[in-house]
């Protein structure tokens, strides 16, 4: 599905909704009108529903009378690891400079990650009207997360960028109260996931202190081939077998001075697409809905992109290639190239969210109120399991007042559907 043009914002996943494909937003929010979680045998608000998942089938059930289907591509024309490299480059070149053609001037959020500081480099290179901003006091973060965003302070220093610090602990920011616009989900046209003060999703919610078109790398992680579902594909069979029986960590094995943090200790089965599974990760949906908005774009919503992806041949690839991958060198000379300075060593990536949600005490009535309020919506129907979850997430909240994201997602939709089905 896309929204406009298949090289601008394009989404891999499509619904379908009473055996019609929904091609158009205004078709996906009539599909999200026609749940009724209340007698619904399959839909469950707490999932990701606008993406298949690593390892999900390709054709996945959303509800009783709703699909959510994957993007096939015809895969048979393969290309080696080394071209795909050079064309993922040239394609993010490609796709960088399409938005800066539509748009005047743009702004690019740092988070110290790889994705962000490559557009960064490629911006400074192009010589590109740009700001670029920090996002500081996430609640959802934690110290390892405030370690990257303050080296992201510091390349912006070293390139003289005009830099913005938006710290959500600052009394002009009110995190609580944008995480309790969430959960009423009055500004959606459609639910979606979101952690809601995380930028670039939560910008639209500020008084910004800066003018242009947010570029944001959302989505891009496979496609620049450093998310565990891109490179464990080229991990030989006998030799996954062997991480698996020994419980060898795929966190401390992997970890070339890129990854740091909590990262899962499961290696994943790499993912065959003949047998009918996607080996994509799924991309957070807020993206879909900044898209329809115009408020945000990414140079990862390609088709043309995510079908050369589907195409690497994983037998192209050697040890020391993929520990390349792994460490994301290839990437980072490539930002040593374009900006003419090393401050790679800057660069790491870890887990988004570090920590659950520590509601201030208007939010947490609100959140316990709202739990009580679906625990009753499934006892009417006697759905036990989802009785069962709404019971639980109000003894974890009174106990340690912590709400989970997956929790703030299930209440998000379950209110939209009640105001506009």
């Amino acid at each position: 599905m896309f929204i406009t043009n298949p090289e601008y914002d394009f989404w891999p996943w499509t619904w379908i909704h009473d055996g019609r494909e929904c091609s158009s937003l205004n078709d996906l929010q009539a599909a999200w009108k026609s749940i009724d979680p209340r007698t619904d045998s399959i839909f469950d608000p707490k999932k990701h529903n606008h993406a298949n998942g690593y390892g999900d089938k390709f054709t996945t059930k959303i509800s009783d009378n709703i699909e959510c289907v994957s993007h096939h591509a015809d895969i048979s024309n393969k290309i080696a690891l080394e071209d795909y490299k050079d064309f993922a480059i040239k394609k993010f070149d490609k796709q960088m400079q399409n938005i800066v053609n539509r748009h005047k001037k743009v702004v690019v959020g740092l988070s110290g990650g790889i994705d962000s500081t490559l557009t960064l480099a490629w911006l400074v290179k192009n010589k590109v009207d740009f700001e670029s901003f920090v996002g500081r006091g996430d609640p959802w973060r934690g110290s390892i997360n405030n370690m990257l965003e303050s080296n992201a302070i510091e390349m912006a220093k070293l390139l003289g960028i005009k830099n913005h610090v938006i710290d959500f602990n600052h009394p002009q920011f009110d995190k609580h109260d944008m995480v309790r616009q969430y959960l009423l989900a009055d500004k959606y046209d459609y639910p979606c996931i979101s952690y809601v003060t995380q930028p670039p999703g939560s910008l639209y919610l500020l008084d910004l202190p800066f003018d242009g078109q947010i570029v944001a790398p959302v989505g891009i992680d496979d496609l620049l081939l450093h998310r565990v579902s891109s490179w464990a594909r080229f991990i030989p069979d006998h030799m996954l077998k062997t991480l698996k029986t020994y419980s060898l960590p795929a966190d401390r094995i992997t970890d070339y001075g890129y990854q740091i943090g909590g990262y899962s200790l499961k290696w994943p089965e790499p993912m065959d697409p003949s047998l009918g599974r996607q080996g994509f990760h799924r991309w957070a949906d807020d993206l879909l809905f900044q898209m329809a908005k115009d408020w945000i774009c990414s140079p990862a919503t390609s088709q043309e992109w995510f079908e050369a992806w589907l195409r690497i041949d994983n037998t192209s690839c050697d040890v020391d290639q993929l520990r390349d991958l792994m460490g994301v060198g290839w990437l980072k000379r490539q930002i040593i190239e374009w900006t003419g300075k090393d401050f790679t060593s800057l660069i790491k990536s870890s887990t988004c969210t570090e920590n659950y949600y520590t509601p201030n005490q208007t939010n947490r009535e609100y959140v316990l109120q709202e739990c009580k309020k679906n625990q009753d919506l499934y006892r009417e129907v006697k759905n036990v399991s989802q009785q069962l979850y709404w019971k639980s997430t109000i003894d974890v909240i009174k106990m340690w007042n912590k709400v989970s994201p997956e929790v703030a997602h299930a209440i998000h939709v379950l209110n939209w559907l009640r105001k506009h089905r």
